[in-house]
C-alpha cells in the first residue's frame, strides 16, 4: 500500500505537467505568422494605415499586438502597437509594389494627394 501512494502522486504530477504543456502549446505562436520581409495592408475598422513593411506581432502578457512601423511628417519614426483583436484583416504580399498596386485599386479610404509623402506613412482616422 505504501508503494502505491508515491506512484499515484508521480502519475498525477506527470499527467498534470503534460496537460499544462498541451494547453499552452496549441499551435504556432503569432510571432511565427511569417510577416518578415513582406508588404502588409493592415485593415482596422475606421482607420487607413496604408501599405507597411516590417510589420510584426508581439505578445505582452496574454495580449497579442500587431506592431506597425510608422513615419511622421518630420521623418521621425515610431512603432504603433494595435491590439490584434482590433484588426479586421491583413493582406500580405511578397512584393511591395504588388501591395501598393492592390491598395491603389481596392482601398475605399480617402487618400491624400500623391505628392504628399505621408500617404502611406500615417495612420489616419476615417469618419463613417
Amino acid at each position: 500500500m505504501n508503494r502505491l501512494i508515491p506512484m499515484a502522486i508521480l502519475t498525477v504530477v506527470l499527467l498534470g505537467t503534460y496537460m499544462s504543456m498541451a494547453a499552452t502549446n496549441s499551435g504556432p505562436s503569432p510571432q511565427e505568422a511569417g510577416l518578415s520581409g513582406k508588404a502588409v495592408i493592415v485593415e482596422r475598422e475606421g482607420w487607413y494605415i496604408g501599405v507597411k513593411q516590417n510589420v510584426r506581432i508581439e505578445t505582452v502578457g496574454t495580449k497579442d499586438f500587431i506592431v506597425v512601423p510608422m513615419t511622421q511628417d518630420d521623418s521621425k519614426t515610431y512603432d504603433y502597437w494595435m491590439p490584434l483583436d482590433e484588426i479586421v484583416g491583413l493582406k500580405v504580399f511578397d512584393k511591395l509594389n504588388d501591395a501598393q498596386a492592390h491598395d491603389k485599386r481596392s482601398s475605399t479610404y480617402a487618400k491624400k494627394p500623391s505628392g504628399d509623402s505621408a500617404t502611406s506613412n500615417d495612420a489616419t482616422s476615417v469618419d463613417k
